[in-house]
């Protein structure tokens, strides 16, 4: 049983060290904060981020998200939301595909303590408003429980 959670933890320490790496290759500088996970998150890449602080979400295109992650149990199905707040109020971004387990890199069921890459898009519409708010990404499991949960900041431009 030791054996085996070194090897646990030597796997742990390679996708870590990949991830930095990744981190590093990217030179994102995107500050994005957890907000609830219960899963553990490696790194973050927004597709419009690209060091900034604050993502741009241009109108008439496709912003992707990247999650670099791990949960901390099975999961069976899992099922993803986006929500803009704006002085508080929370109002949701339709996701093109919001099934976690259907092509977005994720094939359930998820393994507990296995790493995993969930990649999602969504269409910032012309109509939206020229607004700065606060972008809230979660994908939650078959039991409506949280399994990961990031904010933003954003700002949608034309």
């Amino acid at each position: 049983m030791t054996a085996f959670r070194g090897i646990i933890t030597l796997k742990h320490i390679f996708v870590l060290a990949f991830c930095v790496g990744i981190s590093a290759t990217l030179a994102n500088a995107l500050q994005w904060r957890d907000c609830g996970s219960e899963a553990t998150i490696f790194n973050v890449f927004v597709s419009s981020c690209e060091d900034q602080s604050t993502c741009p979400m241009k109108k008439g295109s496709n912003v992707s998200l990247v999650v670099w992650f791990e949960p901390n149990k099975q999961i069976t199905k899992a099922t993803a939301s986006m929500r803009g707040i704006m002085a508080g109020v929370p109002l949701p971004f339709p996701l093109q595909n919001p099934d976690g387990c259907k092509d977005s890199g994720l094939k359930c069921p998820l393994v507990g303590y296995e790493s995993y890459n969930y990649t999602n898009s969504v269409y910032m519409h012309e109509n939206y408003p020229t607004v700065k708010l606060l972008v809230e990404w979660e994908l939650r499991d078959q039991n409506g429980d949280v399994i990961w949960c990031i904010l933003v900041p954003a700002k949608i431009i034309n």
